[in-house]
């Protein structure tokens, strides 16, 4: 308390320009009216005995004092529960003398006390205070509310100026407190109590909103709901009647808070404290709408909607939108970067409107939704949104928003549609309405009513407009309800007949074709117009090379044991040559892509490559055996009869996993490594013969038994040294020329040039791929091997 109380003390002086007093400013030389006297041990033990503990310092009156003083001042410090005998005397003028009169103020400043205090603390005092709130609201002691109010107000208008110290914040949790003593004033019958709190929460909501303290408002704003609430089933109590008005009137404070909100000139962006303080007004503001067509309330409706409607405004930075459209009128791929930044300042410089129309959509979208589910009838309906007129910035305004409400944000507590409710009968009250499907057949009933979809595509950002196929699905049903429903809807919709419905519903289907098709063009002009990224074709072309390597084993197998050589021409190639692949360019341009097509294919040439040898291999002396190790006894004894060395045993994995038989062998000696590991993958030694075993379709129930290095050669294409390098891989993108050769030379008649662009936009949007290796395996002496199978 003493640490925490002398801060403060020291905040409040410095911030009205008073200096704290030191031993030095003692000695200046502007200051020679000094002395020195000595007196005895007991006269300081009578001396401290005398002076008081400071109770408590009243920071306000010092600060109302330190306004009309002329600087500089000085002060000695002070602490709560502290001996001190400057009483009258702790804050002065250096060069004067303080008259009788501010001695007189400043002891009134402080409290003193003979006797420490046990002070409590900050917690124990807010317990205190919260607790009498709620109990002379109950008991309807207004003095003694008036007075903590007062006191509240006092204090955080402190709090306001000097800002928060160590861990206390009056206004903590202080909304469930005040809605406490709102229940209990009403519940007691107690008007002036009730008038009391609600004027009080009013004045301090604006203060906190016009502070910009967001954390306040935050959690107050709600409660203009709570009061709204509370006051509903007041209506037509004589003793409540003066501050029904105000209560039930929920939505006429708000109009000091879209005042604030209303910038005094244009401007390129909005500050985030400004944005948050906007987003939580229209957010509650919604909320209250919401209980108001949920009570009924007419009048309130009305009354919210006409405030709404005014706070219509043309406030955003019309240069940046010039400027968007001098950009795309250029047509230059380099631009691409600074729209896409100007388009989100533009859209920051408006966010306040997008608020201020997303809770009128959304209420109105709401009611479409009640009569939808037969809560709301068509003519309580009318008189809802009689006087509800959207208005809109620019002409994508509307197309953005729908998209906006089927994505995330409003999915997920956007002004809070996730909670809306609605009562299916006296009882009972429907748990949940997915936000996303009723603000999509508010947006079908909205356009029917009033078009407003753009005539261009030009200025629209189609990345994020996703999903347009399920979005035309949704309005096709919201159609096709609106046809079943035609005499109940029709008012509603301001159709004539139910031609001009379905005319104008289908028009709204119409351009979403229009839409996906423009936004599948703008993709492939977009991705047909990017480069390549060298980066990524680096670093998929080396995971390329590794996935082969792992592959093909038998590549290996011949660079460790057997015969090779190199050739640059005439050999066979196993792979693609340049295949192409549609819609695949879009790997290569943004990092992050699924790229898993490129090894997969360098994998299966690998496995290719196995294949290919064991195909050629198949070609030697047949023996049959019940499992390996029967072939391999016979085998092997077969190749020394003719003077072979068995060098080398091959066979398929799923055999060797399946026989248990060999590896019980006393010729046999397990491999110890990790097989996964081993390239070529070896699992063992019979009778000192290395035996691998490989995964390839052509060796399934088959055993080789080889001197390989006289059996078998390898010819191939030596790429670099490195024989990992032996793998081609060349990806190529097509240009715009290659590909308008391609697509008239595939469709020569066609005369459309739509077509023909599409066709050849799909083009630049594939890649080329050559991926192979160029080899080829031979049998150099045919009675050097032998191939045995398993019955």
């Amino acid at each position: 308390m003493r640490k925490y109380s002398g801060k403060r003390y020291f905040e409040v002086m410095r911030q009205h320009g008073a200096k704290e007093y030191k031993l030095g400013d003692h000695f200046d030389r502007s200051w020679f009216d000094y002395s020195v006297s000595i007196i005895s041990e007991d006269e300081v033990i009578k001396k401290e005995q005398e002076e008081l503990f400071i109770k408590d310092i009243n920071l306000i009156e010092l600060a109302n004092y330190l306004e009309g003083k002329d600087k500089p001042l000085y002060f000695h410090p002070l602490h709560l529960n502290v001996q001190t005998d400057w009483v009258d005397n702790y804050l002065f003028k250096k060069d004067q003398e303080t008259t009788k009169q501010e001695k007189t103020i400043l002891r009134k400043a402080l409290k003193l006390t003979k006797r420490i205090c046990e002070v409590p603390t900050v917690s124990q005092v807010r317990n205190h205070f919260d607790e009498k709130l709620i109990q002379y609201s109950e008991n309807g002691n207004s003095k003694a509310l008036q007075r903590i109010i007062h006191g509240i107000t006092q204090l955080y208008d402190l709090q306001m100026k000097y800002g928060t110290t160590g861990a206390f914040d009056l206004m903590l949790n202080f909304k469930d407190i005040l809605q406490k003593a709102l229940f209990a004033s009403i519940n007691s019958n107690n008007y002036s109590c009730f008038e009391i709190l609600v004027r009080f929460f009013f004045i301090r909501s604006h203060v906190a909103f016009a502070q910009g303290d967001t954390k306040v408002f935050e959690d107050l704003i709600d409660v203009h709901t709570y009061i709204y609430l509370k006051a509903i089933p007041l209506k037509g109590s004589s003793a409540f009647r003066d501050i029904l008005t105000l209560a039930l009137d929920g939505s006429g404070y708000y109009d000091r808070y879209f005042d604030l909100l209303s910038p005094k000139e244009q401007k390129d962006s909005t500050d985030a404290n400004t944005i948050r303080l906007a987003l939580l007004t229209y957010t509650n503001y919604s909320s209250l709408l919401f209980y108001m067509i949920h009570h009924r309330d007419a009048s309130g409706i009305k009354n919210a909607i006409k405030l709404l409607d005014k706070q219509f405004g043309v406030f955003y930075d019309y240069q940046i939108k010039e400027r968007i459209r001098e950009l795309l009128e250029q047509q230059n791929d380099e631009n691409y970067r600074e729209i896409k930044i100007l388009k989100k300042r533009y859209r920051d410089s408006k966010l306040i409107q997008t608020y201020r129309r997303h809770t009128m959509f959304g209420l109105k979208a709401w009611v479409f939704h009640l009569v939808r589910n037969n809560n709301l009838s068509s003519t309580e309906a009318l008189g809802i949104i009689r006087e509800m007129t959207m208005r809109y910035t620019d002409m994508e305004d509307g197309l953005e928003d729908i998209f906006f409400f089927r994505a995330a944000p409003a999915l997920t507590g956007y002004f809070g549609w996730l909670g809306w409710t609605f009562r299916t009968n006296e009882d009972e009250e429907t748990a949940f309405s997915n936000p996303m499907e009723w603000l999509t057949f508010g947006f079908m009933a909205e356009q029917i009513i009033q078009y407003y979809l753009p005539f261009t595509t030009d200025e629209l950002d189609y990345e994020e407009l996703h999903g347009i196929s399920f979005l035309k699905q949704d309005l096709l049903g919201a159609k096709q309800f609106f046809i079943e429903h035609f005499d109940d809807w029709k008012d509603l919709l301001k159709v004539v007949d139910l031609k001009d419905l379905e005319d104008k519903a289908q028009k709204v289907i119409d351009f979403f074709g229009w839409l996906a098709m423009n936004q599948e063009i703008d993709e492939l002009k977009r991705i047909a117009n990017s480069k390549m990224d060298k980066s990524i074709i680096t670093e998929q072309t080396e995971k390329a090379k590794i996935a082969w390597n792992k592959k093909a084993q038998i590549f290996r197998l011949f660079k460790e044991i057997g015969i090779s050589e190199t050739s640059d021409t005439g050999l066979p190639f196993i792979g693609l040559t340049k295949h192409f692949y549609k819609d695949y360019k879009r790997f290569f341009i943004k990092k992050g892509q699924h790229l898993d097509f490129l090894p997969s294919i360098a994998s299966q040439v690998g496995q290719d490559t196995n294949d290919t040898f064991f195909r050629v291999a198949d070609k030697s002396t047949v023996l049959k055996g019940n499992n390996i190790l029967s072939i391999l006894v016979e085998g092997v004894i077969n190749l020394v009869d003719e003077g072979v060395n068995t060098d080398c045993i091959m066979i398929e994995q799923y055999n060797w996993y399946m026989d248990n038989e060999l590896s019980k062998h006393e010729d046999f000696r397990p491999y110890s490594g990790d097989i996964s590991t081993s390239r070529p993958r070896i699992v063992g030694w019979f009778k000192e013969a290395p035996v691998y075993a490989f995964s390839s379709n052509s060796l399934v129930n088959r055993v080789i038994i080889a001197d390989f290095k006289r059996a078998f050669k390898m010819t191939y294409a030596a790429l670099s040294e490195n024989f990992v390098d032996s793998l081609d891989i060349t990806i190529q993108e097509i240009n715009k020329e290659k590909a308008k050769t391609k697509v008239k030379r595939r469709i020569p008649n066609e005369q459309n040039q739509d077509v023909i662009e599409k066709k050849t936009l799909e083009l630049q949007n594939g890649v080329e791929l050559t991926l192979r290796v160029g080899v080829e395996f031979s049998v150099t002496d045919e009675k050097a091997y032998v191939i045995g199978m398993i019955n």
